[in-house]
């Protein structure tokens, strides 16, 4: 057996160390296609990294029983090419004039939406946007800049677990390294190391960004939302806190079809009223409304699968 883990190992080592060198090469089109059969072969090998950290972890069959499809469909091939296409996005900002361009192009369609949701929109202090680990939700992060304002992420420093070989390390450093340059100043921080400093800057007036789909432990400011039919605990610290202090809320979600199209919307809570699990669920179930966003491109609905009591 440990035999058999070590190889798993070296596999996504020798992987990423190519995703790496690869992604420094100037086809950005061909390497899309390069990563859509990545996906492929993923899906049909059931691999993600996070299976390093989580043994039990089985993305293809814990979505599809989540989900209640066949493991062998196309909704499950899906996700495992948007997850392959999303690690693709920003390396190739790293160098690519055209995914620069297609950034570009993103931001345009979040200040128009920005402006849709709020007329006249002015932060005089923090905003907070809620995502999910769904489709190209690093470029709707990086989207956000596009309101002039610095953007922080919280993220968690388990990318950085020696369980996880050095290349895959490596690669999330590299990720995070070329997100910082399109945050307007902001960067991304993590939860374990940074939550005073975050709160800080959303006390300035930067745009705050939490993805609301890990769930909550015991010690975890919690809220139960449901995601594309699923109901569960899940973490909500930053939330709780822009609703104790007051700051607006927004909810966002991106994808990019296999070719490339761009799908972007987001919605901003208007109503101080409502309780904060209202506002969190009305913000998604909007987004929801239309069929841009299938719950085939969420990236870790397996992860909701511990707390099935099936």
């Amino acid at each position: 057996m440990k035999k058999n883990n070590n190889f798993v190992r070296l596999s996504f080592q020798i992987e990423y160390w190519i995703i790496e060198l690869i992604t420094r090469l100037p086809f950005s089109r061909f390497l899309r296609f390069l990563f859509i059969i990545r996906g492929v072969i993923n899906y049909i090998l059931n691999r993600d990294w996070r299976s390093l950290l989580n043994p039990n972890l089985s993305a293809r069959k814990q979505t599809a029983q989540l989900f209640r499809i066949p493991q062998l469909s196309w909704d499950s091939l899906t996700r495992f090419v948007s997850y392959s296409v999303e690690e693709l996005d920003v390396m190739l900002l790293r160098r690519s004039i055209k995914s620069m361009k297609q950034l570009s192009l993103i931001e345009k369609i979040c200040e128009k939406k920005i402006l849709e949701e709020t007329n006249n929109f002015c932060v005089k202090k923090g905003l907070v946007m809620l995502s999910l680990h769904y489709g190209s939700f690093t470029l709707g992060i990086l989207a956000l800049r596009s309101l002039g304002l610095p953007v922080y992420v919280l993220g968690s420093n388990i990318v950085k677990s020696s369980f996880l070989p050095i290349s895959v390390q490596r690669f999330f450093e590299i990720k995070y390294n070329t997100m910082n340059r399109f945050l307007n100043g902001g960067r991304v921080l993590f939860l374990e190391e940074h939550k005073k400093q975050f709160f800080i800057e959303l006390s300035k007036g930067a745009i705050g960004v939490a993805l609301c789909d890990m769930l909550a432990s015991g010690c975890n400011s919690s809220l139960t939302l449901r995601f594309f039919g699923l109901v569960r605990e899940i973490q909500a610290g930053v939330a709780r806190y822009a609703y104790k202090k007051k700051y607006p809320i927004g909810f966002f979600l991106c994808r990019r079809s296999w070719d490339a199209e761009v799908f972007f919307d987001l919605k901003i809570n208007t109503n101080s009223e409502m309780e904060l699990s209202e506002i969190v669920q009305n913000l998604f179930d909007k987004l929801q409304d239309g069929k841009h966003f299938p719950k085939k491109h969420w990236l870790i609905a397996d992860s909701f699968y511990v707390c099935n009591k099936k």
